[in-house]
């Protein structure tokens, strides 16, 4: 529908604005953005092609059943990661070819139940591999054996989901308790994080100030002191406790049901030296194997990475202070999946952004505040599935539009008076940490 503007009464505060726009503005499902065709069944697809029952995809071809991904082609019941090709069941992966049920891995080819394997291909029921080929049981065999072995596996996996329509999965074999590590710390080596930097948040905060300014024309000196804010819509770090150290160790939602096997990252490639299985052509056998020594760690990491702070699962990133992957951003606090985002705050599986807070499933955001599934747009304040849109506050299910408010243009000398009005009222709340609305509450 096409809406007159809001008369000056009614924009004269924020609560004026979101009572009188209650009738002309909707949450959407089945959000498809972009450069994308033959979708069905999903919702928060950017440049996309052929995808089916999914959530969270971008620039992705051929998936099904998938959430949160980047860049693949040929994905099924996958999710949390990027660049793969012809994959089943890869979970916080990255540049998986030819997987199943695959976790926290990168770079690797030709993966079978198995987790932590880094530069490594034709890999089956082992974790912590790095820069292998032909390993089973984190045992290191001939291309022949390997072949012969891998062969029989895969002919009685395939018999079992033919008759059974289903095989457990690797999150399946690692979610009970282990009953004995038998190794102790002494007797593995720790990998040395360089890239952590404990006195980050300065460079955090001074990052965080200049964003405020350019948002609200105000500045907020410390990004803790909005802390409640940033992480409201925001999955947090998850804390479980280290099976190896007994140390409280930081993980991910993703690995909550496996939090009874997992180490720190600094130790796993040192333990799967100490931790083989026995190797066997029976497929049941070597799920009991996978069962009863199989562990993960907390967390995967890609290339140079520096001054990372409270921060797991970084791809090339650096300045970051409290997230969550990371991936090729600079200066981030208190996000979760961020991707090519330089100084964002509170974001959430934000895909290419700049000067941004608390922005969620979007693309291509330049400068931006509470902003939800929405793509190619800049200046953006409360808006929601909006597409080449800018300077907008307060619009839902817009495209193309230019200083809006409540899904109605204005002119633009109006236009930034009433912003510059809405932002001192916006910037008073968000700098006592007390935000009365954000994107996903407007509607009552």
């Amino acid at each position: 529908k096409t809406f007159e503007p809001l008369d000056i009464n009614e924009m004269k505060d924020i609560d004026s604005i979101v009572e009188a726009i209650q009738e002309r503005i909707f949450y959407t499902g089945n959000i498809i953005l972009g450069n994308s065709m033959a979708v069905e069944k999903s919702t928060s697809v950017f440049d996309s092609a052929y995808v089916y029952m999914s959530s969270d995809i971008f620039n992705t071809k051929y998936c099904i059943f998938c959430e949160k991904l980047e860049y693949s082609k040929g994905a099924f019941g996958s999710g949390w990661g990027e660049q793969h090709e012809f994959v089943l069941d890869v979970v916080e992966s990255g540049r998986i070819k030819r997987g199943f049920s695959v976790l926290a891995s990168e770079v690797s080819s030709d993966i079978y139940y198995s987790s932590g394997i880094i530069n490594s291909q034709e890999i089956m029921f082992s974790f912590g591999i790095r820069a292998k080929k032909y390993v089973i049981g984190n045992q290191q065999l001939d291309q022949s054996k390997y072949l012969s072995i891998k062969d029989a596996l895969l002919e009685q996996l395939r018999d079992k989901l033919k008759k059974d329509k289903k095989v457990p999965l690797i999150l399946d074999l690692v979610k009970g308790k282990m009953d004995n590590l038998n190794v102790s710390l002494g007797e593995i080596e720790q990998n040395d994080r360089k890239d952590i930097n404990p006195n980050e948040k300065e460079a955090i905060d001074k990052s965080f100030s200049s964003v405020t300014k350019v948002l609200f024309g105000k500045e907020i000196s410390d990004v803790d002191s909005v802390k409640k804010t940033l992480i409201n819509r925001v999955p947090e770090l998850v804390y479980t406790k280290s099976i190896l150290t007994g140390k409280p160790i930081q993980t991910h939602e993703d690995l909550r049901s496996a939090k009874h096997r997992v180490v720190e990252y600094d130790y796993i490639f040192s333990l799967s030296e100490k931790l083989q299985m026995k190797v066997s052509e029976n497929l049941e056998e070597m799920f009991n194997e996978a069962e009863s020594k199989m562990i993960i760690s907390n967390e995967s990491r890609q290339g140079e990475n520096s001054n990372l702070y409270e921060t797991i699962v970084p791809v090339w990133s650096h300045h970051s202070y409290r997230t969550v992957a990371p991936i090729r951003s600079k200066y981030t606090a208190y996000s979760y999946w961020p991707q090519f985002v330089e100084h964002g705050y509170g974001v959430s599986m934000l895909y290419e952004g700049t000067y941004v807070v608390n922005i969620y499933l979007s693309k291509s955001i330049r400068r931006g505040f509470e902003v939800d599934n929405s793509r190619s747009s800049s200046d953006v304040y409360y808006c929601h599935n909006c597409e080449d849109v800018k300077e907008a506050m307060f619009s839902f299910n817009i495209k193309g539009k230019h200083n809006a408010i409540g899904n109605a243009e204005l002119d633009a000398v109006t236009y930034a008076r009433i912003k510059k009005s809405l932002l001192e009222q916006i910037y008073d709340e968000f700098s006592k940490d007390k935000l009365k609305y954000d994107i996903y509450n407007i509607i009552h």
